[in-house]
């Protein structure tokens, strides 16, 4: 169940990264992570039906959709088990880090470093023979 749990949460992660025209942001994480752990649930519930279907026909009863949700609904409470809930979890995390923004650094060369003084410079020095703005002589 492992490896399946997985494989769900990665598919949803990559379904919901190529509909979306491959952009990532937290929203679209979220709703993996969510769409994963449903995928889970009809997982579960799926291998619960064969189970009961399966039960039926050695009992000798009709095999039918009708029959299996009664069957289903009747027993509800004993169909989920606490572990499932890790597998839900690890079909979510694999979902949700699929659409995970990018992280954009900010480091290089004229990265902000601060100093330990409130200014870049200590002093202010001013220019020397500064030319005019507009030279003489032109329009």
């Amino acid at each position: 169940m492992l490896i399946s749990a997985a494989f769900i949460g990665v598919g949803v992660g990559k379904a919901v990264h190529f509909a979306s025209g491959k952009r990532r942001n937290v929203a679209l994480q979220w709703l993996c992570a969510v769409l994963a752990v449903i995928g889970v649930a009809i997982g579960k519930l799926g291998i619960v039906g064969w189970a009961i279907a399966d039960r039926l026909t050695a009992n000798g009863e009709t095999v039918s959709i009708p029959n299996v949700i009664v069957v289903l609904l009747r027993n509800i409470g004993s169909i989920g088990e606490p572990f499932d809930l890790v597998w839900m979890g690890i079909a979510a995390y694999a979902a949700f880090r699929l659409c995970k923004p990018a992280a954009i650094s900010m480091a290089g060369p004229y990265a902000y470093t601060p100093s330990g003084a409130s200014l870049q410079f200590n002093t202010v020095e001013p220019l020397q023979n500064v030319p005019p703005a507009n030279p003489t002589g032109t329009p």
